[in-house]
């Protein structure tokens, strides 16, 4: 069910992330769970409809030092369509 075109268990009014020369930009604030997991999902999806990548492939995850990273690397791991 949505309210406003949003999913009704959202909380909050998603923030438009944008993807720049070191992948998606955002506040951390505005990178929740949810929009780390979406924008994972439909990249690995889009890497498979064109072929780059398949079931069985590793895919190789990169993290930073930030204190938001261990949450956000966990919902990127969990994306996976191709497991």
């Amino acid at each position: 069910m949505t309210t406003n075109g949003y999913p009704t268990f959202l909380t909050y009014i998603p923030c438009e992330l944008r993807f720049g020369t070191s992948g998606l930009r955002g506040l951390v604030r505005e990178m929740t769970d949810v929009e780390v997991y979406i924008n994972t999902r439909g990249f690995l999806e889009y890497l498979h409809q064109i072929g780059d990548v398949g079931p069985g492939d590793p895919i190789a995850l990169a993290q930073d030092c930030a204190t938001s990273t261990p949450a956000a690397g966990c919902q990127a791991a969990r994306a996976s369509p191709l497991r």
